[in-house]
């Protein structure tokens, strides 16, 4: 049997900023397919275009997808099924819709994490297994068979690391930390928290599930030693969490003497809890904390279920300043009921804390989300690509699309155009420190002719 795993082309934000990481998801999933005797090719498409004449080959073909993806993902399944490959969805949006297998993308949908049950259905569709394994739904005699169950992988350790040999790892030096090529590592499973726009705690569960701290250290090292990555981007959704685990883990990183600068996420009153290991953390490479800021506006903090305060995110900042540790804070603009006024609060409040580097996006109502429930009867956007944390997808109570695309540019220019900033990103320049100018030029050019000339969205070419 001959398997691929595709990741589908991210929108065109993420390329147009270098961000281009390694697709962690399929390659755990084909290390563990490995670990059973599978061999599968991966294909980002992110990095390397799509040969037809070479992919005619494959009996069965998994694609891994979220909204934004989603119509590119339909189309490559369409395809290859049209070439009589057996085609197999996962990924958060197919998890949370219903009407995946309904328009003939696939055969077969993976609900939850699909290290544990790939394996068991591959042998059912080779025949070697009469059912079908839980956690998969599927369509038989043209009828829709929901077996919903959520695949979950309670031993993080038991699964073999990500299988980036499979890639070509050079694909993905574009991404900088401090003058160091950065590379992602994934050290747990599982959100304690339930803000209503994010789905990681639907999908994950609210229980946190670890890796052990040798495991996770033997993994850095590789990293650094075998593929020359010395700047790491932890992708937990909480990686301050556990304060014994996180000490242990850096006090071996420093005792090993493994010279790695990192970055991680992080809610803002825990860095306040972290508050006595972050000298230690500083020592150890620490240069980045994102922080979800979000907005200024309390009221609106507390619908999407925040449970922060702004005051909170200006102490955390400047604590990690103090240190010698820079903060990358995010916000969202375009909430339901959101005025003028409360944008521009927001966008001054974000330049009066002089964090080393924002992100603006746009309120999306994500499948799977509370949000999403909330506001699914004032959903009024169909193209799924628009998706994309760029694009107003819903009916405002009091303000029009091309407002808020213009506040989010406003709020980029009033951020990094600055003529400090500007002065501090060329020196970073040098310094290997902070983000560059080029980066926000880049980002603006982008936003204009997203707005002003088209959606930005490409088609696949098929």
């Amino acid at each position: 049997m001959k398997l691929l795993l595709v990741n589908p082309p991210y929108p065109g934000i993420y390329r147009e900023m270098n961000f281009q990481l390694p697709p962690l998801g399929l390659l755990y999933l084909a290390a563990a397919l490995r670990k059973h005797g599978i061999v599968p090719d991966v294909l980002d498409m992110n990095c390397r275009p799509m040969r037809k004449e070479a992919l005619d080959v494959y009996d069965v073909v998994g694609i891994s997808t979220d909204t934004s993806r989603f119509p590119q993902a339909a189309a490559l399944g369409r395809w290859f099924k049209q070439r009589g490959a057996t085609v197999v969805f996962g990924g958060p949006h197919t998890h949370f819709t219903a009407d995946t297998l309904d328009n003939g993308v696939c055969d077969y949908v993976i609900h939850g994490e699909g290290e544990a049950v790939f394996p068991s259905l591959l042998e059912y569709i080779a025949n070697r297994r009469t059912t079908l394994p839980a956690c998969v739904s599927d369509l038989r005699r043209g009828v829709f068979h929901n077996n919903r169950q959520v695949c979950v992988v309670e031993d993080l350790d038991s699964l073999p690391p990500p299988a980036r040999d499979l890639i070509a790892m050079e694909d993905y030096r574009t991404l900088e930390l401090g003058g160091v090529p950065v590379t992602s590592i994934i050290t747990s499973r599982g959100c304690p928290h339930a803000c209503s726009f994010c789905c990681s705690s639907s999908f994950s569960g609210r229980r946190v599930r670890r890796r052990s701290v040798t495991s996770v250290f033997d993994e850095l090292q590789m990293l650094v030693r075998d593929y020359g990555f010395p700047g790491i981007a932890f992708l937990d959704d909480c990686f301050l969490a556990d304060k014994g685990w996180v000490h242990r883990l850096f006090e071996r990183v420093l005792q090993a003497g493994l010279a790695i600068k990192w970055w991680c996420f992080a809610r803002a009153d825990t860095v306040l809890r972290f508050a006595d290991l972050l000298d230690l953390l500083a020592r150890s490479g620490l240069k980045y904390v994102f922080i979800g800021v979000e907005t200024y506006s309390q009221s609106h903090l507390d619908t999407v279920g925040k449970n922060l305060q702004p005051e909170t995110v200006r102490q955390a900042v400047r604590l990690l300043k103090q240190k010698g540790i820079e903060t990358m804070a995010s916000f969202i603009l375009g909430y339901g009921n959101e005025t003028l006024t409360d944008m521009l609060d927001t966008i001054r409040y974000a330049r009066s804390l002089h964090a080393g580097s924002y992100q603006f996006s746009i309120l999306t109502p994500y499948p799977g989300t509370a949000l999403h429930r909330e506001l699914e009867p004032r959903i009024c956007e169909t193209d799924l690509s628009r998706f994309d944390c760029m694009h107003l997808t819903y009916r405002l109570e009091r303000l029009f699309p091309d407002e808020v695309y213009r506040l989010l540019k406003k709020a980029y220019l009033r951020t990094y155009m600055r003529p400090a900033r500007i002065a501090k990103g060329l020196v970073s320049s040098w310094r290997k420190k902070g983000v560059k100018p080029g980066y926000a030029l880049r980002l603006l050019r982008y936003l204009s002719n997203l707005y002003d000339q088209g959606d930005g969205h490409e088609e696949i070419s098929l």
